[in-house]
């Protein structure tokens, strides 16, 4: 049996759910950064909720660590990259600063936490990428 309309209400469910929690992590963050304002070590925001993966909505990232480990994660297109740094972050075992590498042929970009507060994955041209974690 279908709904009429049924995919539409859906839609806007789960863009209320993502809303609602969202709003919350924000809050909780600012929260943090109040706090932590004052200290030299990057602050990363809350892990989102992982989307389910829609071509329309999400795009998805591999990322490979330094221990060989190569995971891949959906984002939404309109998450910040802050969202890149928080997934890596919460993967790895150690309090170490790091930074992600874009390598392709012939270039590499270096991504570093304190440049990218504006970038959404969409204006990066991050989507359906590899990146790497390099240590500092």
């Amino acid at each position: 049996m279908k709904i009429e309309g049924g995919d539409d209400v859906m839609k806007r469910a789960r863009d209320w759910d993502y809303e609602y929690h969202n709003k919350r992590v924000r809050e909780e963050d600012n929260a943090l950064s109040l706090i932590l304002s004052s200290s030299s070590i990057n602050v990363y925001p809350t892990l989102l909720m992982e989307p389910k993966f829609d071509r329309k909505y999400c795009c998805r990232v591999k990322v490979r660590f330094p221990d060989g480990r190569r995971i891949t994660r959906n984002f939404l297109y309109t998450s910040s990259l802050t969202q890149l740094f928080a997934f890596c972050y919460s993967q790895i075992d150690v309090d170490r600063a790091f930074r992600l590498a874009l390598i392709i042929p012939r270039a590499t970009e270096y991504l570093n936490y304190n440049n990218i507060a504006d970038l959404t994955f969409a204006d990066s041209g991050l989507t359906s990428s590899m990146v790497s974690l390099i240590w500092d």
